[in-house]
């Protein structure tokens, strides 16, 4: 295996040699001298080639080492069979299966629904980005500020009239008209939410 070791680390060496011979003449090349532009171009072509030969005794002696070197598999051996010399189980008792008593059950009266005072959905999820733009563009004059103090009012609603009733009561505040897009565009978003 040293030998092995030996020869990749010799064939990294000329690699390497290989390599600042390349720099070194390309170095030269940048003088713009049409002889040592030639004398560059076939010294590179030959080293070159002598890379490439080194890279393949590399990957011809990394070969040699998997096939020469076979895997060292450690021979387990197995387990004598742990079930010859086990006693039977002993038989299982017969258990009498006696019937339960019959439960008489007495028919339940409906049970009207309980209210659930569960929060509604925030009213930010339904509405996308250009909405929210036309919004504050058009509702709130502009005012992002305005516009989240607005839709946080409005989210602290608990159901569709309470949040219909405050609404109305921005538009009007504000003097917004009722047939106006952003207005029929936050009435459907409102509605969507109590959905």
């Amino acid at each position: 295996m040293a030998n092995i070791n030996d020869k990749r680390n010799f064939l990294r060496q000329e690699l390497l040699k290989h390599a600042d011979q390349i720099s070194a003449l390309r170095s030269k090349a940048a003088i713009n001298d049409a002889e040592a532009l030639r004398q560059m171009t076939e010294h590179a072509s030959e080293l070159q080639k002598n890379s490439f030969a080194l890279l393949h005794l590399l990957d011809v002696e990394a070969e040699k080492v998997i096939v020469e070197v076979p895997a060292k598999i450690p021979v387990v051996p197995t387990p004598p069979d742990v079930t010859k010399n086990v006693a039977p189980p002993p038989p299982v008792a017969e258990i009498k299966q006696t019937p339960a008593p019959e439960t008489v059950v007495a028919p339940q009266q409906p049970v009207a629904p309980v209210p659930q005072n569960k929060p509604l959905p925030d009213l930010k999820t339904f509405i996308g980005l250009n909405e929210k733009l036309m919004l504050i563009k058009t509702l709130f004059n502009g005012d992002s500020n305005l516009y989240e103090i607005e839709i946080a009012k409005l989210n602290g609603c608990h159901s569709r009239a309470e949040s219909d009733k405050l609404f109305s009561a921005m538009a009007a505040e504000r003097n917004w008209k009722a047939d106006s897009e952003a207005v029929v565009m936050m009435q459907s978003i409102l509605k969507r939410r109590t959905a």
